[in-house]
């Protein structure tokens, strides 16, 4: 027999019982879709929460530095009685470390912000006007040097501005404007204020939901002295250090060799390289118990092929016995049945990713609908529905494979069954 004849034959077949072939493939057609729903769900929180991550740090090769009062290797970690200030010349001395290729101090300071006649307080956080790294400029320009009495508003400041009173719905315009930061501290003789002017020159693209709506930058020498004021201290940074530091390694593969060589020095460290290989460890678990809650579906559709199938044999043992006698043999039979079984899997395998790609298109849809009226930017999204390629292959191929595995018991039932007997049937 050839193939022509065995497509020819396997198609006849199934053409003969479409109705119960297709009610068949309904049920493959459910298992697909539960599959590719469900794995999609942790495709779409794995890019989500990644994405997120990569938004706070900027790049693979960023470690964040801070002092080891807060643990010894990460922020969530057991914490020291001891801290290791992060002071300049620890700085200069981790960026003399192999594999290092630069390091951004950070101060970040409490102030108010005064602006087109609203007050909003804020967070000053500094930044290298020369290098700045991961903040991308939506408008304006960035301050000329270090000492300049400009800052870059975030991307929701006027937002932010808007809602202190009196309550305004139209943004605050803030790029191109003078302001006033108010920033306080305590002495002997009581709370002490200070008043610095500063123009607007630049506002950031979106960033996260936090620093959107509260952070205000500035120039890091200018914020330094701003942070040295407020502490109270002379040689603050000296003594106390920056907040913390970015380190960038040269490379993804060289961060592990410097988170090491930092841990060493007493401080402690977070990057974005070993959050998202623990994430991936833990998404790739989750989408394979997604998968398998999705494929007893499948596992359950693989009994009504079986059914189908054994069914079929009742009602075709004379026609099985007339291929035998003219000279079909045990082989040829089984691959008609298999064959009929595949290409029930087949084709419910393909209606399957279609029916499971449009809904997570309109999951996808309703959360990201439901997150935006919860305040949720499009960014901040993580619950959401992806589906990549390699589930669509791999829920079609997965259905193929049912489909094969459940015609293997009634394509060898058929195939033994004896020429006479199956001719004196009626």
């Amino acid at each position: 027999m050839t193939n022509r004849d065995l497509i020819r034959i396997i198609l006849a077949n199934l053409n003969r019982m479409k109705l119960r072939a297709s009610l068949t493939a309904v049920g493959v057609l459910v298992g697909t879709t539960a599959i590719v729903t469900m794995v999609s769900l942790g495709v779409g929180m794995q890019q989500g929460i990644s994405a997120q991550l990569m938004s706070v740090f900027g790049s693979a090769t960023a470690i964040e530095v801070f002092p080891a009062a807060f643990g010894e290797s990460g922020p969530f970690a057991p914490g020291n009685s001891e801290k290791t200030p992060l002071t300049p010349d620890l700085a200069e001395e981790i960026a003399e470390i192999d594999g290092v290729e630069r390091v951004l101090p950070r101060v970040s300071f409490p102030a108010k912000l005064t602006l087109g006649g609203k007050e909003a307080d804020v967070n000053i956080t500094g930044f290298d006007a020369d290098d700045p790294f991961d903040l991308k400029l939506e408008a304006g320009r960035w301050p000329a040097n270090n000492r300049a009495k400009n800052i870059i508003a975030a991307a929701k400041i006027g937002d932010r501005l808007a809602q202190a009173k009196p309550a305004s719905k139209v943004s605050v315009p803030v790029l191109g404007e003078r302001a006033k930061l108010l920033l306080s501290r305590r002495t002997e003789f009581g709370e002490e204020e200070r008043r610095f002017r500063v123009r607007t020159v630049g506002q950031l693209k979106s960033r996260s939901a936090f620093e959107d709506y509260n952070t205000i930058y500035m120039p890091l020498e200018t914020a330094s002295e701003l942070f040295e004021w407020q502490s109270g201290q002379t040689n603050h940074l000296k003594r106390e250090g920056y907040d913390g530091l970015r380190v960038l390694a040269t490379t993804v593969e060289d961060v592990p060799k410097v988170e090491a060589a930092l841990q060493e020095l007493g401080v402690g460290t977070f990057s974005a390289k070993a959050q998202l290989d623990g994430l991936n460890s833990f998404f790739l678990v989750l989408q394979a118990i997604l998968g398998a809650i999705g494929a007893v579906a499948l596992i359950v559709a693989s009994i009504g092929i079986i059914n189908t199938m054994i069914m079929s044999i009742y009602e075709r043992t004379r026609e099985i016995g007339i291929m035998k006698a003219v000279g079909a043999s045990n082989t040829d039979v089984m691959k008609i049945f298999l064959g009929e079984a595949a290409t029930i899997g087949i084709l419910g395998g393909a209606a399957g990713v279609v029916f499971g790609w449009l809904t997570a298109k309109v999951l996808g849809l309703i959360t990201g609908f439901y997150m935006s009226q919860a305040g949720a930017g499009a960014d901040a999204q993580i619950l959401s529905f992806i589906v990549p390629w390699w589930l669509a292959t791999f829920a079609m191929v997965f259905a193929a494979v049912i489909g094969v595995i459940s015609g293997i018991y009634p394509a060898l039932r058929a195939s033994r069954l004896n020429p006479l007997d199956a001719l004196r049937h009626d």
